[in-house]
């Protein structure tokens, strides 16, 4: 009953303050949608107000977590229902389990959702913007495994590149079939290359010619469409879904590329998804412990900054130094200690 209790409470507080952050998510991007877009429709309006929505459950969740349990153990303590609890040998444990179990939920249903459905959600958003938005920043844009046909004098060419950076316009592992009269006249293969305008020259690409048995490596020069005519196929790297990071992950290790950033976007979501229960294990361990708002509410906001923290080395280590961020695992032992603590803490229960 004293579960059923407390997670009563806890869900309506927590239900409402969902409630108002999404109010405010409606708010900004209304006021978005009319100052910053290009056509102001209801059906942009709608889809754009319900993709912030559901972003706005993944990144806003600790903060949500945080004043449900505050507010609610704020009542408790003013009427000193911990400590009646307590007086009955019950540990702090045990009025804190249905809160911990629903964060293991959320953050576990976060975790599964980070890793297919929130990229499509980021990916929506960004094409809203993309096409509606008056003005726009550069992204980091690629295309994975791109495939393309075309066919000029009666050769038919069937080009496969295993990733693009639009930006830069590289291009890495590339594999060129020509077909002249039904039958396969040339293969070009290569590692690296670049787009130019409308054609990609390739570096140091080797030739088989099957209708000389010619075998040769050069500089090959490929006209193809208009690089920009390509970009609405592309994709950042936190649209992305899970199989597509590991698949670039291993093509970019492949290469020689920079493999480092597709395990970065990996480790990223991992970190935003599991802090959530971290840091609702920590701040209740001093909640409770302490029966004081102030001391949970600055752990709070250290553990803030230590996620930015760790987020933002994890991003130095694959794009600057490159090194792979699953070493920052390190700094998990952190977040895993005090958390551990917490709970030992809790429930051994606290001197009265």
């Amino acid at each position: 009953m004293l579960h059923l209790y407390v997670l009563k409470h806890f869900l309506r507080l927590f239900l409402v303050i969902n409630i108002i952050f999404i109010g405010v998510v409606i708010s900004y991007t209304t006021m978005d949608v009319i100052t910053a877009f290009k056509e102001k429709k209801l059906d942009i309006l709608v889809s754009y107000m319900f993709n912030m929505s559901l972003l706005t459950f993944l990144y806003l969740l600790p903060i949500s977590l945080f004043l449900s349990s505050i507010i609610l153990f704020r009542r408790f303590f003013s009427k000193k229902l911990d400590l009646i609890i307590q007086g009955f040998s019950v540990p702090p444990l045990e009025v804190v389990k249905s809160i911990l179990i629903l964060a293991l939920f959320l953050s576990a249903v976060n975790t599964l959702l980070s890793f297919s459905f929130y990229p499509s959600v980021k990916r929506s958003l960004f094409h809203i913007e993309k096409e509606f938005k008056k003005r726009q920043k550069v992204e980091k844009l690629v295309l994975n495994n791109f495939w393309i046909a075309v066919q000029e004098d009666g050769v038919k060419k069937f080009v496969n590149f295993k990733l693009i950076e639009l930006q830069t316009g590289m291009i890495y592992g590339s594999f060129i079939v020509e077909v002249r009269d039904n039958s396969i006249a040339r293969l070009i293969r290569s590692d690296r290359g670049r787009w130019e305008n409308d054609q990609v020259v390739l570096e140091n690409a080797i030739v088989e010619d099957f209708r000389t048995s010619k075998r040769e490596e050069k500089n090959v020069i490929i006209p193809l469409v208009n690089i920009n005519e390509v970009e609405g196929m592309s994709e950042k790297i936190d649209h992305l879904s899970f199989d597509s990071l590991l698949n670039l992950y291993t093509v970019a290790k492949e290469i020689g590329l920079n493999a480092n950033i597709y395990m970065y976007e990996i480790m990223n979501r991992l970190t935003l998804s599991l802090f959530p229960l971290f840091s609702t294990v920590i701040v209740l361990g001093y909640l409770l412990k302490y029966r004081d708002l102030r001391i949970p509410s600055v752990i709070f906001i250290v553990l803030v900054f230590c996620l930015l923290l760790v987020i933002t080395v994890q991003k130095l280590m694959a794009e600057r130094f490159g090194i792979n961020p699953v070493y920052s695992l390190i700094f998990g032992v952190f977040f895993v200690g005090l958390s551990l603590k917490s709970l030992y803490d809790l429930g051994k229960g606290f001197r009265v």
